[in-house]
Parts: structure tokens; C-alpha cells; sequence
């Protein structure tokens, strides 16, 4: 999505073989995603959501909380808070050094942060049938209002893509 709004000026969203929208590329970005997100708001079941890679595992469920100055909950996420990203993770093939990656995108697709294992020399290996499960606690989040939405990935690097949800969650 960042690349059509940086190549292009104009764009046309698609809808059950009608057009939905046409206009300026960065509307349509907008739109597709507030479209293709709103469900997920702070997350939920992933199992039928769109993803790509070769399905030896599949991320089952996503959940984020904002978190205060003293680590409490909070309602809605404003700049400078802490994020907490939870997500679980079903095995389907045994796995071995694989990365767990988040991904927070804003609402025009740029991709602002990236949060991944081997950040902290950590690495993530299941047997078929196991489930595991993920904390990321992202600190002094600087984002500026809007809305994001956050993608999750695991695979092992320029090998294989194992599972992408581009779309797993939005706040």
C-alpha cells in the first residue's frame, strides 16, 4: 500500500465487481484498510483472516493492550504509552529458529515499527500439535494519533515465510 501511494496519484477500490471508490490514492489506502481492520480492533481470532506463507504454523489469535504510565490498562492508546501485543501461535509442522515478528503499520501502509525475536537473540521452535504463546511490551510508543494496524509474521529470514497476517489487528 505505501508503494501505490508513493507511485501513484489517483487509485480505484473494487467492490463485488462494481467501483466502490475512485480518487486520490491516499483516500483509497485509507479506506481499504479502515475497511479491511475494523473488525479486528484490538484484536481477536485470527484463524480465518487472510495470510500468505506455507502453513507449517498459523498465529490463532492476536490482543492488544494500551497500558498507562504505572503499567495499568487503559482504554484507548495515545502517544507515549506502553503497548502490550499478545498472540498465539498453533503448530501444525515441526519448526525449528524460526522468528516471531510484529509489525505496526499506519493507516496509509507505511510500516513505523517492527518488533521482532531476534531482537533479543531469542528464537521460536514447536513440534506439530503445540500451541505457544507471545508477549511483545513495546515502551513509550511515540506514535502520532491516528489509527494503526498491526501485522504479524514468523519465519526464518530470506528461507521461508511460514505465516503473514497483514491485518491482524487496528487501534
Amino acid at each position: 500500500m505505501a508503494a501505490i501511494n508513493a507511485l501513484s496519484s489517483r487509485a480505484v477500490l473494487m467492490k463485488n465487481g462494481g467501483i466502490d471508490f475512485d480518487g486520490p490514492a491516499v483516500d483509497a489506502t485509507r479506506r481499504f484498510y479502515a475497511e479491511s481492520v475494523d473488525e479486528g480492533k484490538y484484536g481477536g481470532n485470527l484463524l480465518d483472516y487472510a495470510r500468505q506463507g506455507n502453513g507449517k504454523a498459523r498465529f490463532s489469535s492476536i490482543s492488544i493492550q494500551p497500558l498507562g504510565p504505572e503499567g495499568e490498562p487503559v482504554e484507548v492508546a495515545y502517544p507515549g504509552c506502553d503497548l502490550s501485543i499478545d498472540c498465539e501461535i498453533e503448530c501444525r509442522a515441526d519448526i525449528a529458529d524460526t522468528n516471531l515478528s510484529i509489525i505496526l503499520y499506519d493507516m496509509n501502509g507505511y510500516r513505523v515499527l517492527d518488533a521482532n525475536m531476534d531482537q533479543v537473540g531469542e528464537s521460536l521452535s514447536l513440534e506439530a500439535g503445540q500451541t505457544a504463546r507471545a508477549q511483545f511490551l513495546l515502551k513509550d510508543v511515540l506514535l502520532r494519533p491516528g489509527s494503526y494496524f498491526v501485522g504479524l509474521w514468523v519465519g526464518r529470514h530470506n528461507m521461508e515465510s511460514i505465516d503473514f497476517v497483514e491485518h491482524a489487528a487496528t487501534f
